[in-house]
C-alpha cells in the first residue's frame, strides 16, 4: 500500500499516494496512476459544482452500474447503483444453462442536463441499450428508457439548441437523434447515419468507446483504437457541425511506467474528460493490466489551438523519440509520474471493504456485487446476525453456475483476502469458500461427499480463455489440486486468497499469480496449499479477478455456509 503523507496527517487512501498541502481555500491533491488500482473499466466522468460523479462497466455483476463520488479526481467511493436488476430471464438469472459472462452492462456514459442525471449503456447478450433518468444519484428514485438497439459504446449529448443526441459504434461511427429528454428515439430524424468511417486494416481495435463534448463551438468527439502492434492510443475528431466533416488528431499515444509491471506498453485511453471549478482538466481514462484488470488512469490536459493536449501532447513525445507498432508511430504524450489536483476538499476512499457483516437488516455494503441477479431468499446478514449465511438454493455442477456468489475487486499491486467459514450447515453435495476468479480460477473450500464427509478441497481452472460455451455446461474442466480430510471435531476454517499483481521488485518478470492458504485453527497456523494459479485477463469473463464467496449444491438443495468476516490487507 502507498502511504498518505501531508503537512497535515490524513488517512490513508488505498492504493494511491496522496500530498495535501493546504492554503486558505483549496488543497492540493497529489497521486501516482492508477488513481484506482482496481478493474473500473470504461470510465466516464463529469462534475456538477465541486462535486465529481463516474460510472463504469460491471458487465454480469449485481447491482450493476456503479456510481463512485470524489471531490479531488483522486479518492473515489461507491455512492449507488444504477440498477439492482437489469432483466429478469435465464440469461441474467444465471438458469438453464444461459448466462451473461462477457456481457451485461458495457460502457456508461453519464450526463447532467436540466437538473436531470441520464445513464447510457448497452447490454450485448440481451441485444437492447438502456438509458436510466434520475434526479438524485444516491438515491432509488429511477426511470428507464428501453431501446432495442445495441448502440455500443454510446455518447450521450444535448447540443445547445436543445436536440438530443447519441454517437455509437465501433469502426464505422453512428449517430441518432432522441426525443427530450433522451428517452426514445426520434421518428423521422437522423437515425442511425453514419458520422465517421474510421475502419482500417492498420487498426487491430477500431474506434470506440465514444465520448462527445462541445467547447468554443467546435464538436470534439473522443475514442479510443490501437494500431497494429502498438498499443491502445486516444483520438479526437474535431468538426464544427456535429454532423461534420470532421478532423482527426492522434492525443495520446503512450504507455505508463513503461518496463515497470503489468502495465508496460498497454497504452492508456478510453474514457471522459472532466474540468475543474479552477479550470483545469483532465482526463480520465484505463489502462490494462493484466490480471487486476482496467485501471483508471487520470491525466493532465490542456487546450492549445483549441484542441486537447494530454500529458504534453506532440512536444512531449517528440522529446522520446519513440514509436511503437509495425507503422513506427510516434509517441504522443508522456505520463507524468505524479499528478496534482486542486480541489476544496479531499475525499473519503471506499471501493472495496473489509466486512464484519454487523448489519441490522440485509443490505449490504456498495462494495459487494453478486455474480448474475441473487436469489435474495438464499442469503441473510440476519438470521445469524454477526455473519454472513449463503444458502445453496439450487443445483448446478460448478461456480460458473453458481447464481448466489458474493464478490469484491482485487486490490493492487498486492492483496490478500481471509475469511472465517462455519460449514456446520453444509450437506451432501455441497461446495463453499474462496474463489479467484476469472476464466482461469482457483479456489479453497470445503466439499461435502454424498456419504457426508467433508474434505479441504482445492480447485484450478487452466488453460482457457475466450469461450464461453463451457460455462453453461456440466464440465467447466477445472481439476482437484487438493483433497484433504477435514480433522474430526472441526467445523470452522479460515481461508486466505493472496494476490501478486506485480511483485515488490518491479524488475521482476514474475506477475500476475494467486496462491491459496488454510487454517482449521482460526487464523493462529496458516498452511500454504502449494498451488499457484497463474492469471489471465480472458474476454471470456472479461473482468479483473475477484474474490468470490460462494456456496452450491451439486446434489441436493438445503444446506448453508457461515462466513464470520472479510477481510483485505492491501500491500
Amino acid at each position: 500500500m502507498k502511504k498518505t503523507l501531508t503537512n497535515v496527517l490524513l488517512a490513508a487512501t488505498m492504493s494511491v499516494l496522496v500530498f495535501a498541502t493546504v492554503s486558505c481555500s483549496n488543497k492540493v491533491v497529489r497521486t501516482v496512476n492508477p488513481v484506482i488500482y482496481g478493474d473500473v473499466p470504461d470510465p466516464d466522468i463529469l462534475r456538477v459544482g465541486d462535486d465529481y460523479y463516474m460510472t463504469s462497466t460491471t458487465m454480469h455483476l449485481l447491482p450493476g452500474v456503479p456510481i463512485m463520488h470524489s471531490t479531488d479526481l483522486v479518492n473515489w467511493e461507491i455512492i449507488n447503483y444504477v440498477y439492482d436488476q437489469l432483466e429478469d430471464n435465464d440469461k441474467a438469472n444465471l438458469e438453464n444453462g444461459a448466462h451473461s459472462y462477457g456481457g451485461g452492462s458495457w460502457a456508461s456514459s453519464i450526463k447532467y442536463y436540466d437538473g436531470m442525471f441520464h445513464i447510457c449503456f448497452i447490454a450485448n447478450e440481451q441485444g437492447k441499450s438502456y438509458i436510466y433518468h434520475t434526479k438524485d444519484l444516491t438515491g432509488k428514485d429511477w426511470t428507464r428508457s428501453d431501446f432495442n438497439v445495441v448502440f455500443h459504446d454510446p455518447a450521450l449529448f444535448k447540443d445547445d439548441d436543445g436536440r438530443h443526441w447519441v454517437v455509437y459504434g465501433n469502426g464505422v461511427l453512428k449517430i441518432t437523434e432522441l426525443t427530450d429528454g433522451f428517452k426514445a428515439v426520434k421518428q423521422d430524424s437522423i437515425v442511425d447515419s453514419v458520422l465517421l468511417n474510421l475502419r482500417s486494416r492498420d487498426i487491430q481495435l477500431n474506434a470506440e468507446g465514444s465520448h462527445l463534448y462541445k467547447r468554443n463551438g467546435y464538436y470534439y468527439l473522443f475514442d479510443i483504437d490501437w494500431p497494429r502492434g502498438g498499443v491502445r492510443r486516444e483520438i479526437v475528431n474535431r468538426s464544427q457541425n456535429i454532423l461534420g466533416p470532421y478532423e482527426q488528431k492522434t492525443v495520446l499515444y503512450t504507455s505508463l511506467d513503461e518496463g515497470k509491471g503489468g502495465f508496460s506498453a498497454n497504452g492508456v485511453a478510453q474514457g471522459g474528460i472532466v474540468d475543474t471549478p479552477t479550470g483545469e482538466w483532465y482526463a480520465l481514462l484505463f489502462q490494462d493490466h493484466g490480471g487486476v484488470g482496467r485501471c483508471p488512469v487520470l491525466v493532465p490536459m490542456e487546450w492549445e489551438n483549441d484542441w486537447p493536449v494530454l500529458a504534453g501532447g506532440d512536444a512531449a513525445g517528440a522529446a522520446t523519440g519513440k514509436t511503437y507498432g509495425a507503422a513506427q508511430l510516434p509517441q504522443v504524450g508522456q505520463m507524468p509520474a505524479e499528478v496534482s489536483v486542486q480541489t476544496k476538499k479531499v475525499s473519503t476512499t471506499q471501493w472495496y471493504t473489509n466486512d464484519e457483516f454487523n448489519y441490522k437488516e440485509n443490505i449490504l455494503n456498495l462494495a459487494w456485487q453478486w455474480n448474475h441477479n441473487p436469489d435474495n431468499s438464499a442469503w441473510s446478514v440476519t438470521e445469524r446476525p454477526g455473519w454472513l449465511r449463503l444458502k445453496s438454493a439450487s443445483v448446478v455442477p460448478h461456480i460458473f453456475r453458481a447464481r448466489n456468489s458474493l464478490s469484491q475487486r482485487t486490490v493492487g499491486p498486492r492483496c490478500e483476502t481471509e475469511v472465517l467459514m462455519d460449514f456446520s450447515g453444509l450437506k451432501a453435495g455441497d461446495r463453499a469458500g474462496l474463489c479467484a476468479f476469472q476464466s482461469n480460477y482457483t479456489s479453497v473450500g470445503i466439499a461435502v461427499a454424498e456419504d457426508g464427509s467433508k474434505s479441504l478441497q482445492v480447485l484450478q481452472r487452466t488453460g482457457r480463455g475466450n469461450d464461453k460455451r463451457t460455462f453453461g455446461t456440466d464440465e467447466d474442466g477445472a481439476e482437484v489440486k487438493l483433497n484433504l480430510p477435514v480433522p474430526a471435531g472441526i467445523s470452522s476454517v479460515a481461508l486466505k486468497v493472496i494476490y501478486t499483481f506485480d511483485p515488490v521488485d518491479l524488475s521482476q518478470t514474475k506477475r500476475d499469480f494467486v496462491n491459496l492458504a488454510y487454517s482449521f485453527d482460526g487464523g493462529k497456523n496458516w498452511q500454504d496449499c502449494g498451488i499457484e494459479l497463474q492469471m489471465r485477463y480472458t474476454l471470456d469473463v472479461f473482468m479483473g479477478y475477484r474474490t468470490f464467496l460462494y456456496c452450491f449444491s451439486t446434489i441436493a438443495k438445503g444446506g448453508h455456509a457461515d462466513f464470520e468476516y472479510y477481510h483485505v490487507t492491501v500491500k
